[in-house]
């Protein structure tokens, strides 16, 4: 825990983001900022600042835990120094356009942002769609459904 306070689940996408940390490990840093005007990334005036839902780092120098990002932003600058394996979460109760369009453009204002290029793309959901499925595939975006109690469908 980095300055006392831990990261917690508020809402039912913080519960995804947490159950796909279990599963993959790693250090999670939450709400990851992109945009705004100025900044690293030298954005125009009127760029609205936005969030990454989460940048997994897999490193063996920073612990595995989930972090908001204001709390452990030097380790973000450690794994680019490292050159260590980052990726950027996008998490939604249900695999829906609008969040392929928020993790391409998030690649895009993410490497701009931290000169840093992602080494993987992934949308966290509870519910899937198999056309849309197809387009990360073919995007090269990796989907992890994670069903949550409400989602699953009883055994008859």
């Amino acid at each position: 825990m980095k300055n006392g306070k831990k990261w917690t689940t508020h809402t039912k996408e913080d519960g995804l983001l947490k159950s796909y940390w279990k599963q993959k490990g790693g250090c999670i840093l939450a709400e990851v900022p992109i945009g705004g005007p100025g900044g690293p990334g030298r954005w125009p005036k009127n760029c609205e600042r936005r969030r990454i839902d989460g940048v997994r780092i897999v490193s063996q120098s920073l612990p595995k835990e989930i972090y908001r990002y204001g709390e452990a932003r030097d380790y973000l600058q450690r794994a680019i120094d490292e050159n260590a394996f980052i990726e950027l979460i996008e998490v939604k109760q249900k695999l829906n356009r609008l969040v392929i369009g928020q993790i391409l453009a998030g690649q895009n204002m993410f490497k701009r942002e931290y000169k840093v290029r992602s080494k993987r793309l992934t949308i966290v959901c509870a519910r899937t769609d198999d056309g849309l499925e197809w387009v990360c595939s073919n995007r090269g975006i990796t989907v992890c459904c994670i069903p949550t109690q409400n989602e699953r469908k009883p055994i008859v």
